[in-house]
């Protein structure tokens, strides 16, 4: 059964996701951002502060904040259900699913069996939903989870979704948003990690910063962030991706943006114990420096290619950089082809290009896959 994890754009980065467990599981398994796990148990809370659990006969529980991820041995046959139709690509069929669940429990019936499973089922509809680049039913999907799940785990991740979409459209809207998540986290003794998520967010969004200021900002936020590594790592990572939008905004400047780029990625590269989510940034990040270096050079497409085609393999859920990365493995492959009958680059870049137009249709990169679509022809 395939993993699932949190975060929709940095959230699976987040640490706040939970999975599916592989067939033969014993029992749910805990994972803790200190690389340690806690096995054999049985999940029933995933609180905003804590989460709950039994070992054998005893109930015992773990701080929400020294969580990575959750796999959970089984769960209700509809969230099966969603996730089988996920495997398939079928995002909405998937969303349906997750949704008609939540709608039951929200309807009147209790989950005795998978006490967890209502507040999990609303944040994957909401990750999912992301991906389908629809604002108002992400907001929608974003609130229904706030309004209905407040003390869940899941709150945190939530905010931040409904900030990013806000942010395309409504700043304002959004940097209040992130102002709920920090007095959130100040009036329920939350780590400072959700008060630097929310500076991190803030500044991507903050239309008054141009984009050297948003690198200069970031930069500062590095230092404040650096106890905190979670955060410190997707500091640097969006440092990176700020110097790439430089180096395409600015072409006086472009090799030094490129080479400050590729820095902080090989820097992260030495990181220990990185997250799904950062791992797959780091990929998709050196992809795009070595794709923006490498002109028409078969060898360095190659190379770029690669690394995009590592982020869809192994970091299949990961929505914020997927998309993106098989939208770009898709173009390089494109690029390599050659007009002999039966070459393997054009019909990876075919297959790329429409898988992800089928599972990320609303996705800012869909324009990428389609360019290669046409291309690979």
């Amino acid at each position: 059964m395939r993993n699932v994890l949190l975060s929709p754009l940095f959230f699976g980065a987040l640490g706040l996701c939970a999975s599916v467990a592989a067939p033969g599981a014993l029992a749910d398994t805990i994972y803790l951002t200190s690389g340690e796990s806690i096995e054999d148990v049985k999940v029933s809370t995933e609180g905003l502060s804590l989460v709950i659990y039994k070992k054998g006969s005893s109930e015992k529980e773990v701080a929400t904040e020294e969580v990575l991820r959750i796999e959970f041995e089984s769960m209700p046959e509809l969230l099966e259900d969603a996730e089988f139709k996920l495997a398939e690509d079928d995002v909405a069929g998937a969303i349906y699913d997750y949704s008609l669940y939540v709608d039951g429990m929200l309807g009147g019936n209790e989950e005795r069996r998978y006490p967890w499973a209502p507040a999990y089922a609303a944040h994957r509809a909401l990750e999912l939903q992301l991906t389908l680049g629809d604002p108002a039913a992400t907001i929608a999907a974003a609130d229904k989870l706030l309004t209905n799940f407040a003390e869940s785990r899941y709150v945190p991740s939530a905010l931040l979704t409904k900030a990013e979409v806000q942010g395309a459209s409504d700043p304002v809207a959004a940097l209040a948003t992130l102002d709920v998540l920090s007095a959130l986290a100040g009036a329920n003794g939350l780590s400072d990690r959700w008060k630097l998520e929310a500076q991190l967010r803030g500044a991507l969004i903050d239309p008054a910063k141009s984009l050297e200021q948003r690198l200069e900002a970031l930069v500062a936020l590095g230092r404040k962030a650096a106890a905190v590594p979670a955060v410190g790592v997707r500091v640097k990572l969006a440092q990176a991706e700020t110097q790439l939008e430089l180096a395409d905004k600015v072409p006086d400047k472009r090799d030094e943006y490129l080479d400050g780029a590729r820095d902080l990625y090989e820097g992260l590269r030495d990181e220990e114990d990185l997250e799904p989510g950062a791992k797959a940034g780091l990929l998709t990040g050196l992809g795009d420096v070595t794709y923006l270096e490498a002109g028409t050079d078969p060898v360095q497409l190659a190379v770029a290619r690669d690394y995009y085609l590592r982020v869809v393999v192994l970091y299949p859920d990961e929505t914020a950089y997927v998309p993106k990365a098989m939208a770009f493995a898709a173009l390089t492959s494109a690029k390599l082809a050659t007009e002999a009958e039966g070459d393997p680059e054009k019909a990876r870049a075919k297959k790329l290009a429409s898988r992800m137009l089928s599972r990320y249709p609303g996705s800012r990169w869909a324009d990428i896959a389609r360019a290669a679509r046409r291309a690979a022809r």
